[in-house]
């Protein structure tokens, strides 16, 4: 028997083709998985940043206008204060905040802003 006739006769064959077909179907399940554990956790963290910088805006609501009349550029009160409230509220190692810089503004309406750059790491 030859080389090629074994070839022939290897696709030819229809007994045995789960276990070939599972081998090939389970790398791009496992891909996948990977990925949509990925999504969830950054998904995850997105939420939790999003729901303590809206808790912290509500906190600060009442005494912004005060914060921000006293502090200058240098000494921003009212961002260090946002930026103490959001890391007590805030807990997942995953995630790393390199600043929160909150804003108050009272020209049309009364108008809080807080603003976090974040990033993501994989956890070890």
């Amino acid at each position: 028997m030859s080389i090629r006739s074994f070839f022939q006769s290897f696709l030819k064959n229809q007994r045995g083709n789960v276990a070939p077909i599972f081998a090939i179907a389970v790398i791009p399940t496992i891909g996948l998985t990977g990925m949509a554990v990925d999504y969830s956790r950054a998904n995850s963290v997105k939420v939790s940043v999003q729901a303590a910088l809206d808790a912290t805006a509500l906190a600060l609501a009442k005494s912004a206008a005060t914060l921000s009349a006293q502090s200058t550029p240098q000494d921003d009160q009212l961002s260090k204060r946002a930026d103490a409230y959001f890391r007590e509220l805030f807990h997942h190692p995953e995630a790393t905040i390199d600043t929160i810089k909150a804003t108050y503004s009272d020209q049309s309406g009364t108008q809080i802003v807080i603003n976090a750059l974040a990033g993501c790491r994989r956890p070890s």
